[in-house]
């Protein structure tokens, strides 16, 4: 939300005024501040939670969110590329336009405490260390900023306003502490834990879609990370026991935690993103839902194909990322309705887009079966075409 507020005053006039509806800027926004939770190298504060959950270094759950990250950023890329076409939008024109470099040159200082952060954490180094030399570095290079010097003042106001939103996090992790305890002691877990297992025994996948319904539910009322911890702590054992992978499952529910943001009703991202856009919030939340379809899909993939975390052969790894990015162009395609730079009908958008949920799996079989759909819409999209060519000459 903080990041929609922030980027989106920029952004959502900005896509306006190239011709974007206000429905679609604030979509667009929503979709990409939610992508920076699980976005390496610095991913959301949950990311950093997952690691102290699962105990394994912060800089191998980043490893992990790399390739769903980019491509669920692909998605988006193909949607507003499409969404561009469709509607004859183009680039900014020439006298809006300004040079890259001075630019760059003006806000060098703002890269190096940045850069620095993502070295530091990457060599393994814990994050609470990482951040406090990071706030040192900013400190230092902002003594030589001649335009906004950081006074005392300014560094009392920073720490003051990191101090109240670092408090919510300290207060969701005390407040799911207690919750553990108190499901400890109950027994509760123990019961929820049998009967999500007597569901898991009918059916695995009925039991995935259960604990996608409790994360987004969870995420309709609380914040990212507390909706994540919750059910991670309820759910993930169970799904671990099954034999899944800890970084699947994890992974899992912190897609979903992240994407119950954008979920009508509540859609608290993308409704910030429609107050400033001057929208409507509901069709922004459905709009953003579309948009980000990919999100929903690729945890499923976390589950049976976990190549594409980045585990596995190189070739397994290879073949699930290509097959997957083929996935997200076919489904943009499906979803915008747009076929060989044509607008096409919701028979042939219903097909793409099936195509592209098989080719998103990364299995041979699936991406061998979405090479043939795409084939077959080719050669009878092409037979329709001369039909109607033939009967207008």
């Amino acid at each position: 939300i903080a990041n929609v507020t922030n980027t989106g005053a920029m952004t959502i006039p900005t896509m306006k005024r190239q011709g974007y509806s206000s429905v679609f800027s604030a979509s667009v926004e929503s979709c990409a501040s939610v992508g920076g939770v699980f976005m390496p190298p610095i991913m959301g504060s949950v990311a950093f939670m997952m690691a102290e959950v699962v105990g394994i270094p912060y800089a191998q759950v980043a490893k992990a969110a790399f390739l769903p990250a980019l491509l669920y950023f692909a998605a988006l890329f193909f949607t507003i590329d499409i969404r561009s076409r469709k509607i004859g939008i183009e680039g900014l024109c020439a006298d809006e336009r300004k040079p890259l470099l001075p630019l760059l040159k003006k806000g060098l200082g703002f890269f190096v405490p940045l850069t620095y952060l993502i070295l530091r954490l990457m060599t393994g180094a814990s994050p609470s260390r990482v951040g406090l030399e990071s706030i040192g570095v900013i400190v230092l290079i902002n003594l030589f900023n001649k335009e906004h010097p950081m006074n005392p003042g300014r560094i009392a106001d920073a720490l003051r306003l990191s101090i109240e939103r670092g408090v919510m996090i300290v207060a969701t992790m005390g407040t799911c502490g207690i919750l553990i305890g108190v499901v400890n002691i109950t027994g509760i877990a123990a019961k929820f834990s049998a009967s999500l297992m007597s569901v898991s025994n009918a059916s695995v996948m009925v039991t995935l879609l259960l604990v996608m319904a409790i994360t987004l539910f969870l995420g309709l009322a609380m914040n990212i990370t507390s909706a994540y911890l919750i059910t991670a702590v309820m759910c993930a054992p169970i799904l671990i026991n099954l034999g899944y992978l800890p970084i699947s499952v994890h992974m899992f529910i912190l897609f979903f935690a992240a994407m119950a943001t954008i979920t009508p009703p509540v859609a608290m991202t993308s409704f910030a993103a429609a107050t400033i856009a001057e929208a409507s919030p509901m069709m922004v939340g459905f709009m953003a839902m579309r948009m980000g379809i990919v999100a929903y899909m690729l945890p499923f993939v976390f589950i049976f194909n976990p190549a594409i975390l980045l585990i596995g052969s190189i070739g397994d790894i290879l073949f699930s990322f290509v097959s997957a990015f083929m996935g997200v162009g076919l489904i943009a395609l499906g979803m915008e309705g747009w076929w060989f730079f044509r607008k096409v009908n919701v028979m042939y958008r219903s097909v793409i887009t099936i195509a592209g949920l098989l080719a998103l799996s990364g299995f041979p079989v699936l991406t061998a079966v979405s090479i043939g759909i795409v084939f077959f819409v080719y050669l009878y999209y092409q037979h329709k075409t001369m039909e109607v060519i033939n009967e207008k000459i």
